[in-house]
């Protein structure tokens, strides 16, 4: 009896963990969708700075390096794709022969 006790107990524990780390990333990625609604909301919305923005985690959005782990690298891709939506809602446009963000064009809508 005292086996399967501590079975569950272990299991329960080790189905925990997954759980925060995705309650973790949850309330980043709300946090993150907070602060872009709020500047869009006050009519803060600044392209030159959100393109800026997007370049940094764009970089940082790579293999980890510079002591860099996995995890931040996953969380910059995850910022770099709300920054993504942000600028494509404010009809910004990614000129891949120029690579950079710009208001889109009659050609590129």
């Amino acid at each position: 009896m005292g086996k399967s006790c501590h079975t569950g107990a272990d299991k329960t524990v080790q189905e925990e963990i997954p759980m925060t780390r995705i309650g973790v990333a949850l309330l980043a990625l709300m946090w993150m969708l907070a602060t872009v609604y709020a500047g869009e909301v006050a009519g803060k919305f600044d392209g030159k700075e959100v393109a800026t923005e997007w370049y940094q985690a764009h970089l940082d959005c790579r293999l980890p390096v510079d002591g860099q782990t996995n995890q931040q690298a996953d969380e910059e891709c995850a910022r770099r794709d709300e920054l993504t939506q942000s600028l494509r809602t404010h009809d910004f446009c990614f000129d891949a022969n120029e690579q950079e963000w710009a208001k889109c064009t009659a050609d590129q809508e």
